[in-house]
């Protein structure tokens, strides 16, 4: 039997039963290659199911290679080979299971190594593990294996997130809005980016999750000077929130 993957190139020996000569060992080539089956010489004919009467002969994937050998005392013997092809298999499945939480599982579970790569900058070296996506986005989640003879495979899957924030019930984008300096004892710039036309509602929530501050921004206005007044002459961390209805920014600020 010839196993065929990437980068890896060998010529097969074919093994002929005749003196007692055992089969010889699996080889892997590349995949969409050919490789050359050789009978052991010393023999005075050989023939090839094809029609070739050399010592060797090149073979595809997919194909049964069969030889016939004549010795000087016109005994003959046959023997023939398989080439398979073989590609380790990544495929994997996921499923959410409450929240913004996520689990994976790998479709084959007898693999040497697995590295998934959840696409937002967080990995794992587990078989089948879980994994919380913080932002609504879209993620490209891989995984990649590698057997115990070193070969190796990859798939990635597409994965929509949409996280509800629970302090507006909208949304949560990819923040888009900055505050400098932060943290502060002083004044505080705000700035966001405008996604649409409609008013922008921007409110300050202490860490309890209760909004004391709240304006509304008309036209194109996309930032706001803040002081001490806006949060209520307190000092600790609070969340800066802007939101129009169709998604909401959230960022953490400490004014001390």
């Amino acid at each position: 039997m010839v196993l065929f993957e990437p980068d890896l190139v060998a010529n097969h020996v074919v093994g002929i039963n005749l003196r007692y000569k055992q089969v010889g060992k699996d080889k892997k080539v590349c995949n969409g290659d050919s490789i050359r089956h050789t009978a052991p010489s010393g023999y005075n004919s050989y023939y090839w199911y094809t029609g070739v009467l050399n010592q060797s002969i090149y073979g595809w994937p997919g194909n049964n290679y069969v030889i016939t050998v004549t010795d000087y005392n016109k005994c003959t013997q046959t023997d023939s080979i398989r080439v398979f092809s073989y590609i380790p298999n990544a495929a994997f499945t996921f499923s959410q299971t409450g929240g913004n939480n996520y689990n994976f599982s790998q479709v084959v579970s007898t693999y040497t190594i697995y590295v998934w790569d959840f696409g937002d900058g967080n990995s794992s070296l587990l078989k089948s593990p879980s994994h919380v996506y913080n932002v609504s986005n879209t993620y490209t989640s891989t995984l990649k294996v590698k057997d115990s003879a070193a070969w190796s495979a990859s798939s990635s899957q597409t994965i929509s997130v949409s996280i509800i924030n629970t302090l507006s019930g909208l949304p949560e984008r990819q923040p888009e809005i900055t505050a400098y300096p932060n943290p502060t004892d002083d004044n505080m710039l705000v700035q966001w980016t405008k996604r649409n036309a409609g008013a922008d509602l921007s409110e300050i929530f202490d860490m309890t999750g209760k909004c004391f501050y709240r304006t509304k921004f008309t036209g194109q206005q996309t930032k706001v000077l803040f002081n001490s007044e806006q949060f209520n002459y307190q000092k600790g961390i609070f969340l800066i929130r802007v939101s129009n209805g169709l998604y909401s920014q959230t960022l953490r600020v400490e004014w001390f």
